[in-house]
């Protein structure tokens, strides 16, 4: 998907849920294949709500599929949700921020394995260093400090 020109934004529902399912496959080059066309789908779509579309996806696979999955699986949907990051929308993106720290945030309360959180946290600073080259808004500034302080990470 990485050389095509068009955008993938109407069609990222679709394709979203084709390759979300390989990412609890058994073998590990399918989820890393799925891995690599989710960062590829995400780079081809434009409008924040695909982006959005796709977090959401994500993170749902997490919270019901992703109980019964292993570490490696989690780690790979988490992987996934980071290259979600390196999406064409990179300017204006205070809704997808919003998203997905509310996102995170409902899926690091119920997490009990202590490497898959801090492999969550470091998927979460990928987002987080995009927003050194943005302004913050006072509505994700506000979210950003809820979240450190219901997760105790200080």
């Amino acid at each position: 998907m990485e050389d095509l020109t068009i955008d993938l934004s109407e069609f990222s529902s679709e394709l979203i849920k084709i390759l979300r399912s390989q990412l609890l496959a058994k073998d590990e080059e399918n989820q890393n294949e799925a891995a690599f066309s989710i960062k590829s789908l995400a780079k081809q779509c434009s409008n924040k709500e695909s982006i959005i579309l796709i977090l959401t996806s994500l993170f749902d696979l997490l919270n019901v599929e992703g109980k019964s999955a292993s570490i490696n699986q989690k780690q790979t949907i988490l992987f996934s949700i980071g290259n979600c990051s390196f999406n064409c929308c990179q300017s204006n993106t205070q809704d997808v921020f919003l998203k997905l720290i509310q996102l995170f945030n409902e899926y690091l309360k119920n997490e009990t394995n202590e490497s898959v959180v801090i492999f969550a946290l470091s998927q979460l600073k990928i987002w987080l260093d995009l927003l050194k080259v943005q302004t913050i808004s006072s509505d994700v500034f506000n979210k950003l400090n809820d979240f450190f302080k219901v997760n105790h990470i200080f």
